[in-house]
């Protein structure tokens, strides 16, 4: 015949509920605008080495284009602007497609300013 143990404790406690996932923070891209988490930062209006507008890419490490409207991953780091492609080396192929680049965030700089 076979023999199983008999329980005779308490149940463990119960451990609790988890930790919260950290919320990864978003990209800044300067002084008052950010993007949001794994994405990247590309200048749109740009006047010499000052950007007065961005644009959010929605990939990590992305390679802004120079048609500051479009981005490639940085994979295929070459843009061809004109075919709408993005190239790993100067050869055609492979490619991908341009990605369009998102709206930023602004900061709230009075909450900055509050919070320090």
């Amino acid at each position: 015949m076979v023999s199983y143990p008999i329980k005779t404790g308490s149940n463990p406690p119960n451990p609790g509920p988890s930790p919260p996932t950290p919320v990864k923070p978003p990209t800044v891209c300067d002084d008052y605008y950010n993007c949001p988490a794994g994405t990247t930062c590309c200048c749109v209006y740009q006047y010499g080495s000052y950007c007065f507008g961005w644009g959010c890419c929605p990939l990590v490490s992305a390679t802004c284009c120079d048609d500051h409207s479009s981005c490639c991953p940085h994979e295929y780091p070459i843009c061809d602007i004109d075919g709408g492609t993005c190239l790993m080396t100067e050869m055609v192929l492979p490619h991908i497609l341009l990605l369009n680049r998102l709206s930023p965030k602004y900061f709230d700089l009075s909450l900055r300013i509050s919070s320090a």
